[in-house]
């Protein structure tokens, strides 16, 4: 058995995410259980989350809100109008420095990449905040990432 292990989701785990939000990089408001709940009501649909844990440990969080196009194409969006990012939180690998962090993280992509193409998703989009800077592994399972700036306007 691998030291990642990974598996679902259910509403009796909200506790545990936000205090693993509260403990990350990545997390802000719009990672936590009442924002993804209030959002996946708004839009009349459930939130769907991958966890990913390290030798029994939570280490990483990904949150999606599954729908449907045309009644046949299953999409999932990591985000909504409401919220400018969403999807990935990880926890720092227990050490110091990149070079541990790196591959740490890979692993835990890797481990919630592989749960989400179990469900089957046409499309999944992906808006992760700006603190998540490595974007590498997605290009090398074939998906397609790229980094969009939105500018605000000053007048």
């Amino acid at each position: 058995m691998s030291s990642y292990d990974r598996r679902g989701f259910s509403r009796g785990d909200f506790p545990f995410l936000n205090e693993f939000v509260g403990h990350t990089l990545q997390g802000t408001i719009y990672y936590t259980s009442g924002w993804l709940d209030l959002c996946a009501q708004s839009l009349l649909k459930k939130v769907k989350m991958f966890w990913c844990f390290r030798v029994g440990l939570l280490s990483g969080v990904c949150s999606l809100l599954p729908g449907q196009k045309f009644s046949f194409a299953n999409l999932a969006n990591s985000s909504c109008v409401m919220t400018p990012c969403g999807g990935f939180v990880f926890s720092s690998y227990p050490g110091r420095g990149a070079y541990k962090q790196e591959p740490f993280s890979l692993k835990i992509i890797e481990s919630l990449t592989d749960c989400m193409k179990r469900e089957h998703f046409f499309s999944i989009i992906v808006r992760d905040s700006a603190e998540f800077l490595d974007r590498g592994y997605f290009t090398w399972c074939g998906w397609r990432s790229h980094v969009k700036n939105y500018h605000q306007s000053t007048k």
